[in-house]
């Protein structure tokens, strides 16, 4: 493992609370490993995946699902992002979505066994574990809210208000217009009169890639 692997899965939010020496006993485990993929190389598909958690230590990785319309874009992962988690306990085979690398990418892969005893040893990186599931669940609501939405102004609205933006309303858009229409089920038109619809009855306030959401009148 490299230094700059070692540094990515220290950084990693199931991780957090714990000293350097803690992180580096759980490290030398010979059960956690790291992997290198070339850009569009697959990692995790429903029909091939590993049975370990694994986390981004450098490049991207796109997260997408497979429809009948074609594969659905649902997320970008950076060194730090963590995928696997939800058929790690699972006992049905199977993993629900794809990843592959968006670059050049290296993921360190966490064992279920390794993981487990981690459980053990450590019990904050358990609650840290659920928090982050939680976190996922509620993503995926606002996805599900997302393409339910009756218009395109309001299922953008939706999608912005999910992001993590802190308590100023500012979020930061990771992902590009051919991507976020992918995510939102839109067209590129649909999508850029979406988001003037909402800058012109000043719900929103766009300045590139960032955006500040105000209050919103009639889009609730």
């Amino acid at each position: 493992m490299r230094k700059s692997d070692i540094e990515a899965v220290k950084g990693c939010c199931l991780f957090t609370g714990l000293s350097d020496g803690q992180l580096d006993e759980i490290l030398s485990s010979p059960q956690i490993t790291v992997s290198s993929y070339k850009k569009h190389e697959p990692i995790f598909t429903p029909l091939s995946y590993m049975r370990s958690l694994a986390i981004i230590t450098k490049g991207e990785t796109d997260v997408y699902k497979q429809t009948d319309k074609g594969p659905l874009f649902l997320s970008i992962l950076s060194p730090g992002g963590v995928f696997g988690m939800a058929a790690l306990f699972y006992e049905k085979n199977g993993f629900i979505n794809s990843v592959s690398a968006r670059t050049d990418c290296r993921v360190c892969f966490i064992t279920k066994e390794c993981l487990e005893k981690i459980f053990i040893r450590h019990p904050n990186v358990a609650k840290n574990y659920i928090v982050v599931l939680s976190q996922k669940i509620h993503y995926l609501n606002a996805k599900i809210t997302n393409l339910s939405s009756p218009s395109p102004a309001a299922r953008l609205l939706s999608y912005l208000q999910a992001l993590d933006g802190g308590s100023d309303g500012k979020v930061n858009l990771p992902v590009s217009m051919s991507e976020l229409s992918k995510v939102l089920s839109l067209g590129r038109t649909s999508l850029y009169n979406a988001f003037d619809e909402l800058s012109e009855n000043g719900v929103i306030k766009r300045e590139g890639k960032t955006i500040h959401i105000l209050l919103p009148k009639g889009f609730e």
